[in-house]
């Protein structure tokens, strides 16, 4: 029995590894080793796509390839990890041996080719070491009129309210949480935003003999 258990979420990338032609996984294998450290899943897609035009599924295929970078770094053996995806996958869809032999070889080109995962995933667990790490935002902007004791329809004062939508992960919750702003905040907020790239821009000047990745989608 394999030591992984492949989530039901990735099965169809691993069935367009068993399909796939020996043309299309030169030219994937190729396309992954192309890529930048710092490649996210939604831009391998659109590389994948672009290179491979004529396979179905890419979606499902950069998700599955993506979710390897977390076992690239801690097994370093890819005979043995694509050994293992191969057992896993063929319990659960009982392939047949020309099928089994194919998703493994299959396996070796995109995981002997898909070194930049590791430097992606160690830099993402460096940036995201923290209790509450930032997922998405949005600012929803609404009107509040005020009346006065006695409701008349001629009332026309009103007020501007800005609500900023923050979600993050803490740990394996993804949560949500919304704070109340006025055109001032907005103000401090951008300032500060403004700020901080200002510095990002400054670090990166004093330190161009590094390398710096930034994470795509």
């Amino acid at each position: 029995m394999s030591n992984i258990k492949i989530p039901v979420h990735f099965e169809p990338g691993f069935h367009s590894l068993v399909t796939i032609s020996e043309q299309q996984i030169k030219t994937l294998g190729e396309c992954l080793k192309s890529m930048e450290v710092g490649t996210g899943p939604r831009n391998l897609e659109r590389e994948i796509e672009s290179k491979l035009p004529d396979l179905e599924n890419a979606y499902s295929l950069a998700n599955t390839i993506y979710s390897f970078g977390s076992l690239l770094g801690i097994e370093s053996d890819r005979e043995k990890l694509a050994n293992d995806f191969v057992q896993s996958f063929a319990e659960k869809k009982q392939l047949q041996d020309e099928e089994r032999k194919a998703l493994f070889n299959n396996l070796i080109v995109v995981l002997s080719n898909s070194d930049y995962l590791i430097d992606t995933y160690k830099a993402i667990n460096l940036m995201t070491d923290n209790d509450k790490v930032f997922r998405d935002c949005k600012v929803l902007t609404d009107v509040r009129m005020l009346f006065k004791e006695k409701i008349q329809f001629n009332d026309n004062q009103s007020v501007i309210i800005h609500s900023l939508k923050i979600e993050y992960q803490e740990g394996d919750d993804y949560k949500t949480f919304f704070a109340g702003l006025d055109s001032t905040d907005l103000s401090k907020l951008k300032k500060q935003i403004n700020r901080a790239e200002k510095k990002e821009e400054a670090i990166k000047k004093h330190l161009s003999s590094l390398k710096f990745i930034s994470i795509t989608d």
